[in-house]
């Protein structure tokens, strides 16, 4: 079991060690998006959550590829304003992920992007009831998948349109958080590439 986690641990070790050393060599991004989430499923969820407020800061660098065709790696944050249906309810989310995205040349100035990541979902809650306050989190595991345009507007400025549909899985039923939440994204950014 122990050299079975050591195989593991190293394999992982060198993996990151040959991105970390790939990663100066390539061209990087940071994008700053804002739109909505619109809940569309699970029915737990969407009973709870309405159409809410989503900003997301994401960072990367490419690694491999020319300038028409590139696949390389993201990390981001991002944080949704939990439009609780109900009064006196404050609701939030912010996920922690991270994985691949790509980009494809399809026009003078124009990239179509697509993005496949993971991380961790943190959902939280404070509500006013009566005269007791309660509140509720969970640490569950995320996945979202995307895609969109991107346009040049300057040589390593971009502006963009993405749509995602981002997945959250939790099961604090203790917490009163207790869903698979589904959302359809629609972001609008603003990137730099250095």
């Amino acid at each position: 079991m122990h050299a079975r986690f050591r195989a593991i641990a190293t394999t992982l070790v060198l993996s990151l060690s040959s991105v970390a050393a790939a990663a100066p060599a390539a061209r990087g991004f940071i994008e700053l998006s804002g739109g909505i989430a619109q809940p569309i499923a699970d029915e737990d969820y969407t009973d709870l959550i309405d159409t809410s407020f989503k900003l997301a800061l994401r960072g990367g660098a490419w690694l491999t590829g020319d300038r028409a065709t590139r696949l390389g790696f993201e990390i981001g944050a991002d944080y949704t304003f939990g439009n609780f249906d109900g009064p006196n309810v404050d609701a939030r989310r912010l996920r922690l992920l991270g994985g691949f995205r790509g980009l494809a040349a399809i026009g003078a100035g124009i990239g179509l992007v697509f993005r496949a990541v993971a991380g961790i979902d943190y959902a939280s809650y404070d509500a006013d009831v009566s005269i007791f306050s309660i509140d509720g989190s969970d640490v569950g595991f995320g996945v979202e998948v995307g895609g969109g345009l991107i346009f040049n507007v300057a040589r390593t400025v971009y502006v963009g349109a993405q749509v995602a549909v981002p997945i959250g899985f939790h099961s604090a039923e203790d917490e009163g958080i207790d869903f698979t939440s589904v959302d359809l994204d629609v972001l609008f950014s603003l990137g730099l590439g250095f």
